[in-house]
């Protein structure tokens, strides 16, 4: 889905919009003796206390909106999906439910289990529909394919926000060798071989999301060694059927065969990765952005002169931006619905609930916390007071207490905020790789999209199978085990594992969200 060219106006945006009334429905205290019931699987407390009712965050929303919520999680350790399902089985459901609905949707509201909100909204929750009204691209995705609205949703401010996982690299050695920031693929491979040479440090990954799209777009390829569907004009394509993706596996496999790639990647995990980084076994590894500050911060814990940074991922040979870099929409799956067993006597309690995050006081709310706590105004802008930044515990654990919408929650996701509670080396971390790049969101198969009953099903089967073949011929083409003249081979068993039909019920989803109205 193509993103807004204004999203970085967003402020702006909202803070014309609530010209309607500043916070009215803030102000109105009608629903303050009601409780409402809300289940979610997200924006659980901190664990350095015992329940949302010590929450400083979840109790001051209660103040802040004069409305009374009940909040009911999972069990520790449980699978939310499970719990999600067993939860909509029963005859009562609580007030609201705070899950990932998208793809699903239609289907919840058929069976009774979600309300369609699409009638109210412009009433009962006017600065979200506002919101929604002056971003398209965000009224599409928060729409069923029959026009229904059923959810809350979260929202970044900036494409930056979207980009989060990506190249990491050691700046000291670079410097060591008089080496430039690599901004290609030669580039690259010459990086590699001096570290190589060098330190005896090589490329680490591990096969899974930390390393989806890794240099894949420098290629022209769309994916990494996860499946992914793409957008090339408005025809979904497969990634790992295009020539693109061949070149990419066979660059990889010659890299593996110089030694320049970690001998354990097959069995690596975030945790073992960030280990030999930090034992000057890798000089260059893909991951989140926060890995950079806990990297520099072990370097400076062991005295050690190591000084990791992001890098930018690197452009295509004949120097256009590259094709796939890790990104995700600029909306969240998640978001908050309200159940068909709420009372008509909660109804407006709910709605203004969900429609207080797309106020100006909800947005500085949920991205800050209570204003003269948590943060106070210098030089214009919200700021983070003293009992954030230096309290009694880290930062992250401060923001978890205080305030949300940092992975996930409601309204919109303000850059400042991230900004100030991101280390300045992951957060520029996060600018570098993001790089202005547009048409990998051109190219992006939306998550917004949803599927029939029947549809889902399908999905799931042929995944189940297809998504672990294709990870394990691509790890035998890249070790060697399978020569990369048996490639086509492989795409016969693309076709054996249903990829034709896995892109017509694809095509047939995607074609309906651009009908969306």
């Amino acid at each position: 889905m193509k993103a807004s060219s204004k999203i970085g106006l967003l402020m702006a945006a909202v803070g014309a919009m609530i010209g309607l009334a500043a916070c009215g429905s803030q102000s109105d205290t009608s629903s303050s003796s009601k409780t409402l019931t809300l289940w979610s699987d997200q924006e659980i407390p901190a664990t350095v206390v015992k329940s949302w009712k010590e929450s400083p965050f979840h109790t001051q929303l209660a103040k802040q909106t004069k409305i009374k919520v009940n909040w009911q999680f999972p069990a520790s350790g449980a699978d939310f999906s499970q719990a999600f399902n067993l939860l909509i089985t029963q005859k009562k459901l609580p007030d609201m439910i705070w899950h990932g609905f998208l793809g699903s949707a239609d289907q919840m509201i058929s069976d009774g289990v979600l309300m369609d909100l699409s009638k109210d909204l412009p009433k009962k929750a006017p600065h979200y529909w506002a919101f929604l009204k002056a971003h398209p691209e965000y009224m599409r995705a928060m729409k069923t394919d029959s026009g229904k609205i059923y959810m809350a949703g979260f929202f970044r401010e900036t494409p930056q926000q979207t980009t989060f996982i990506g190249p990491e690299i050691r700046q000291d050695w670079l410097d060591a060798n008089n080496l430039k920031m690599p901004t290609n693929i030669a580039e690259w491979e010459n990086v590699f071989k001096v570290f190589h040479d060098k330190y005896n440090a090589t490329l680490g990954f591990v096969p899974d999301w930390t390393f989806n799209p890794g240099f894949a777009g420098a290629f022209g390829a769309h994916a990494g060694l996860d499946p992914n569907s793409y957008i090339d004009g408005k025809k979904v394509k497969f990634a790992q059927t295009q020539p693109e993706w061949k070149n990419y596996i066979a660059w990889l496999h010659k890299m593996y065969a110089e030694g320049l790639i970690d001998k354990d990647f097959v069995t690596a995990d975030g945790n073992s990765l960030q280990t030999k980084a930090t034992t000057d076994k890798v000089g260059v590894i893909f991951n989140l952005q926060s890995v950079v500050s806990k990297l520099n911060t072990a370097a400076a814990s062991n005295k050690s002169s190591a000084k990791w940074v992001g890098a930018p991922y690197p452009n295509q040979a004949n120097g256009e931006k590259p094709t796939a870099i890790y990104m995700i929409d600029m909306y969240n799956t998640q978001g908050v619905g309200i159940t068909t067993s709420i009372s008509k006597d909660k109804l407006d309690a709910a709605y203004k609930w969900i429609d207080y995050p797309y106020t100006k006081e909800g947005q500085l709310y949920w991205n800050y916390g209570e204003k003269g706590v948590s943060w106070e105004m210098k030089d214009g802008k919200p700021t983070f007071t003293d009992k954030m930044t230096k309290g009694k515990y880290d930062l992250l654990t401060q923001t978890q207490l205080y305030t949300r919408n940092t992975g996930n929650g409601l309204g919109v996701q303000l850059l400042d905020m991230i900004r100030q509670r991101t280390d300045a080396s992951s957060f520029n971390a996060g600018k570098t790789w993001y790089n202005g790049n547009k048409q990998v969101r051109q190219a992006m198969y939306p998550s917004a999209v949803s599927y029939t009953r029947q549809e889902s099903k399908e999905i799931a089967q042929i995944m189940n199978t297809m998504g672990t073949y294709v990870k394990e011929r691509a790890i035998k083409f890249i070790t060697g085990e399978l020569p990369m003249s048996q490639f086509d081979s492989f795409m016969t068993g693309l076709k054996k594992q249903g990829v034709d039909r896995y892109l017509k019920i694809q095509q047939d989803a995607y074609d309906r969200y651009l009908k969306r109205q």
